[in-house]
């Protein structure tokens, strides 16, 4: 997983196509745990919600890392200028 030389090069191994793996949909929600830790300090009750979210958060993501989904990998555009670098 944390190869990332390993992933740059990741292929199908039937059809050899080039692969990527998808960001996991767990990363949008920590992108809103800061609102969860400030709401957290507001009471017993937003406490436990803010706990069980920063849980669940935390649970997604790891089921997550353990099996990534894959895509196709985009060629790489052309250029569309070539320097002409050979020596004469």
């Amino acid at each position: 997983m944390f190869n990332l030389q390993g992933w740059a090069e990741f292929t199908c191994p039937q059809c050899h196509a080039r692969l990527e793996a998808k960001a996991p949909r767990s990363t949008m929600l920590a992108a809103v745990m800061p609102i969860f830790f400030v709401l957290g300090r507001q009471g017993r009750v937003f406490e436990g919600i803010a706990l069980a979210f920063v849980f669940a958060t935390f649970t997604a993501f790891i089921v997550e890392a353990m099996r990534p989904q894959l895509r196709f990998k985009k060629p790489l555009p052309e250029p569309e200028i070539r320097l002409n670098l050979a020596a004469e």
